[in-house]
């Protein structure tokens, strides 16, 4: 079987990790890849040679952010004479335009091809990608059911503003109903079963859909060791990920209840100067720690010594792995009853706590349950350890996707 493996980027967050080890599967006797490379540090390489539109001077730039003529060429280039099983997809209109799926559909008339892509966003049934709506600062579902979805062009969806608004209105257009993205589709990966349940209501046939929980890389016996009074985030300082109530509900807690717990913010963003300043005004400012993005293996060594993990996106986040990543490290995780966050935390790991979305109370009060149960709620996740590695390890992800590929094992 040959698989030719499609992404937008090869570093960044979750779907770039989950890009990186599905181009690896050792069950597919040649895996390809086409993705535009930004870490430098990684010796692979792309088969085939993708550009972002961003490169290209004005006008070329918007065209390309429509259809980039230079991918087109790229994908066609790179399949002709070439034997191709499946193509899998995973993040890339944002980079690579809708330009890469004609290549694909004129390929998928001449050859016996299947089509599978793993959804990490909601793009097929949102323009915007996430269902969330940046200038209401609130979740948005009026493109779901839609076939033409235009109200993100008259409401202003896009974190950038009108003008990004219009033109992921534009690509949808061009993508969905004058290119036909959905149909080429044979079958769709999907991480959670929220994200399944959202492209049903928007349309798209349940039975092309199959649940493969997203893989997690490495998964440690780690030492059971007394953890320090650590809160901690890692992602990203935006908006619709609200790491602004996450320093006001600490600030919060620690002027109600008297504690030496430190909350430990990694990351980086639009928000990151408005989070320091609140931070160096309050009255804990010594208990409020930042720390810039970093490399997941620096990532994981701040990790053993934090006791909770905690969000509080407005958006649906749709398979979180970060909660995953840090229970591999025995931290529990605080999170709204929203998404895919809820759904990960009372579906697979079974152990944490959650809190009313936007509540700083509630948030509060978690917390002071989780201190009252610790040692019970530990348990639970370490109890549940053993499940991960069959669920969750790279051998058993490699096994599902094999088989939505139509492998035989």
């Amino acid at each position: 079987m040959r698989v030719l493996h499609i992404h937008g980027y090869d570093h960044g967050g979750g779907a770039e990790t989950v890009f990186n080890i599905t181009r690896r599967n050792p069950l597919v006797e040649e895996n390809y890849s086409g993705y535009i490379k930004e870490d430098m540090t990684d010796p692979g390489y792309s088969d085939v040679k993708f550009r972002i539109y961003s490169e290209f001077p004005f006008p070329m730039d918007i065209l390309s952010y429509f259809f980039s003529m230079n991918n087109y060429n790229a994908l066609n280039r790179f399949l002709t004479g070439k034997k191709i099983d499946v193509v899998r997809l995973h993040s890339f209109i944002g980079a690579l335009s809708p330009s890469i799926l004609l290549p694909l559909k004129e390929y998928k008339k001449k050859n016996n091809i299947k089509i599978v892509q793993t959804v990490h966003e909601f793009n097929l049934v949102c323009p915007n990608s996430v269902l969330f709506n940046y200038k209401q600062n609130a979740i948005c579902e009026k493109c779901l059911s839609r076939k033409i979805k235009t109200p993100i062009i008259t409401s202003g969806c896009d974190r950038r503003g009108n003008t990004y608004s219009f033109l992921k209105g534009i690509r949808s257009i061009i993508s969905n109903n004058i290119i036909g993205h959905k149909d080429l589709l044979d079958a769709i990966i999907a991480p959670s079963e929220l994200m399944k349940q959202k492209l049903i209501e928007g349309g798209i046939d349940g039975n092309k859909i199959t649940i493969v929980r997203n893989p997690i890389d490495e998964i440690k016996e780690e030492e059971l060791r007394s953890k320090e009074n650590i809160i901690c985030y890692f992602g990203r300082f935006s908006k619709e990920k609200n790491a602004g109530f996450i320093l006001e509900s600490f600030i919060k807690w620690k002027s109600e209840v008297k504690n030496d717990f430190v909350l430990l913010l990694i990351g980086g963003g639009d928000e990151e100067a408005m989070l320091k300043e609140k931070a160096s005004q309050s009255p804990f400012a010594k208990d409020i720690v930042f720390k810039p993005f970093m490399p997941q293996a620096q990532l994981k060594t701040y990790l053993g010594n934090v006791k909770y993990f905690t969000m509080a996106s407005k958006c649906y986040e749709t398979a979180p792995m970060g909660i995953l990543e840090a229970a591999t490290f025995n931290i529990l995780s605080v999170v709204p009853n929203l998404g895919g966050m809820k759904e990960t935390v009372e579906k697979i790991i079974k152990a944490g706590i959650i809190y009313n979305s936007d509540d700083s109370t509630s948030w509060c009060e978690a917390i002071n349950r989780l201190e009252a149960s610790y040692n019970d709620e530990l348990n639970k996740l370490l109890m549940q350890k053993n499940r991960f590695k069959s669920e969750f390890g790279i051998d058993s992800y490699y096994r599902n996707i094999y088989s939505v590929y139509g492998g035989g094992l």
